[in-house]
């Protein structure tokens, strides 16, 4: 009896033990039942309790974020040294809604591009715009190649979406979104200053992009202006300014982060340096490539994991930001995760897949639907294991440490973003409620990402001051793209 009390003891405080873990560190009610479910080993609570001390984010660690954004912001503009790129777009107004014509747009953020044909119908129109596109893939071969080779290959499919341009006497007004860091210096001007994304192409960096890209439509008889060149970011703000007055800022949350936002061009000095024609009450789109920050605050929050992935990746000591929020590495960061719990015996006895060791295995959209599981059992977590990374006969006990590990880091993500949008609205100090434009499939897509960063929006000490609405972006940079050539069209007629 003595020995059955003593069993029983130690059972109700491992089950207390639990409890108190997932009421402090567990949002979810469903998960927290597959954890209680799973009767983890009295090892595992410890260890899962580190794991989310690493990885939490208090309002502190985001107020100071917020603070140290603002500060580099300044800086940046101000032409001092800053992670914070705080780039000029030269797009100084927003769109009216009386925008008429058919523009085109190319969209070049990733792998995945897009060509898109935009029909702008004015203010009498229901609709402002309608739009018809197509998605390319771009070969890796062609993203490492040569510059000639991948802009000579974005040509081609424009002339495959777009055949009547060829050879056209009108040419067609085309606004280019380029995801990338770019110095510039018109609308239609821009030096490439470095590739991210995976992209390395020779013979790009320092070269205008615009120039390269119509040399190539031109070798082949394509009647196409490139008029605007237009960070996505940029292009996701424009598209919804189109219909919604209040969208000031726009984001990017997806396989890589960034945002722009309206500043006063009198704050811009340092960036515009002695170039004329502005007036003290003009407005331009800044794009902040904030991707690249880091500082303090960021540096507190930095794991052993974060550690490990800028060390091997191919960028080491860049992007440290967007390392830890954004799509392309949120997986990475939880497979080593996984890795650095099963060495230590904490998972599968110990024992891992040759697939799961390879990097880069372990995929964002797999985190997604881990974190979508609902079953008692987590069953579709096991398939999923089974299928994308070669993990057989995982447990229970196995299965509730995954996803409380994609929770872990995809909710860190969401509050890092959170500190981020909540230092543009610092800046820009609108009173008034502003909408930010999201696109981005970690925002979209992502189960609870949205929902995570607005309650972390609404933590931050004084937010209140400077309301914001964060809403998705209806159909991306695209037509926001086709919105700044219209506009740039007007200028030149």
């Amino acid at each position: 009896l003595a020995s059955l009390a003593v069993t029983q003891y130690v059972t109700n405080k491992k089950i207390r033990v639990m409890e108190e873990f997932c009421e402090t560190r567990v949002r979810d009610v469903e998960h927290r039942q597959q954890i209680l479910r799973a009767d983890l080993d009295s090892h595992l609570e410890p260890a899962l309790r580190r794991l989310t001390d690493e990885f939490h984010v208090t309002r502190a660690n985001m107020e100071d974020i917020v603070l140290d954004f603002l500060r580099l912001m300044e800086a940046g503009l101000n032409g001092k040294s800053s992670p914070l790129k705080m780039l000029p777009s030269f797009v100084t107004k927003l769109p009216t809604g009386t925008e008429k014509g058919e523009y085109l747009a190319l969209d070049l953020g990733g792998s995945n591009f897009r060509v898109v044909s935009v029909t702008l119908k004015g203010e009498e129109s229901k609709e402002n715009y309608s739009i018809r596109s197509a998605k390319f893939v771009v070969p890796d071969v062609t993203m490492k190649g040569s510059a000639e080779g991948l802009f000579g290959f974005i040509a081609d499919r424009v002339a495959e979406f777009c055949p009547q341009a060829v050879g056209c006497p009108e040419p067609l007004r085309l606004g280019f979104t380029f995801s990338f860091p770019v110095n510039q210096t018109a609308l239609n001007s821009g030096t490439l200053i470095q590739w991210t994304k995976g992209f390395s192409a020779v013979g790009a960096v320092g070269h205008d992009v615009v120039a390269l890209l119509q040399k190539e439509l031109n070798k082949r008889k394509i009647s196409v202006s490139v008029s605007a060149l237009v960070n996505d970011t940029v292009g996701t703000l424009m598209a919804r300014a189109l219909e919604d007055k209040q969208c000031k800022a726009g984001m990017i949350l997806g396989t890589g982060t960034n945002a722009a936002y309206v500043e006063k061009v009198s704050k811009m000095g340092g960036k515009l340096g002695n170039i004329e024609g502005f007036g003290p009450h003009d407005v331009m789109i800044v794009n902040t490539e904030w991707g690249g920050y880091i500082g303090k605050p960021l540096e507190k929050l930095m794991t052993k994991y974060d550690i490990g992935l800028d060390d091997h990746s191919h960028n080491k000591g860049g992007q440290r930001f967007e390392k830890m929020i954004s799509g392309m590495y949120l997986g990475e960061l939880v497979r080593r995760v996984i890795l650095d719990m099963a060495s230590e015996g904490v998972l599968f006895d110990g024992h891992v897949s040759n697939t799961l060791k390879e990097p880069y295995a372990f995929k964002t959209p797999l985190m997604k639907d881990i974190e979508q599981d609902a079953t008692p059992q987590l069953t579709m977590t096991r398939t999923l294991l089974e299928r994308e990374v070669d993990v057989l006969g995982s447990s229970l006990a196995d299965r509730v440490v995954i996803k409380t590990i994609c929770v872990m880091v995809s909710t860190r993500a969401a509050r890092l973003s959170a500190a981020a949008t909540v230092s543009l609205m610092a800046k820009m100090k609108n009173t008034e409620n502003t909408s930010v434009s999201v696109d981005g499939s970690l925002f979209k897509l992502y189960p609870g990402f949205a929902d995570r960063m607005e309650e972390a929006i609404a933590e931050i000490r004084g937010w209140k001051e400077y309301p914001v609405t964060v809403v998705p972006s209806t159909d991306g940079s695209g037509v926001g793209a086709a919105v700044v050539a219209a506009m740039a069209s007007e200028l030149a007629d």
